[in-house]
């Protein structure tokens, strides 16, 4: 099993920060329906995936939460775990 570490790095890191963006992220093997959350939900960067299986695609959902109250339009992205 592998433990995927995801820097989520799309928001203002300025000095000063205006505020922390929480996240909703999202996780299934490519091509399979049904999507797993990470725990805990919403989360802050970096998010930790864990109990992932060796050489298997890995589709990987994103929707930002701001401060203000605004969520984003989820963003799909794929990876793959390595032995």
């Amino acid at each position: 099993m592998r433990t995927a570490s995801i820097p989520i790095t799309d928001h203002d890191t300025g000095s000063p920060m205006i505020c922390t963006n929480y996240y909703t992220v999202e996780y299934k093997p490519t091509g399979t329906s049904g999507w797993f959350t990470v725990s805990p939900n919403p989360i802050e960067s970096p998010v930790l995936i864990e109990g992932l299986m060796d050489d298997i695609s890995y589709d990987l959902r994103v929707t930002r939460m701001c401060c203000n109250g605004a969520i984003s339009t989820p963003t799909i992205t794929t990876f793959t775990t390595t032995p």
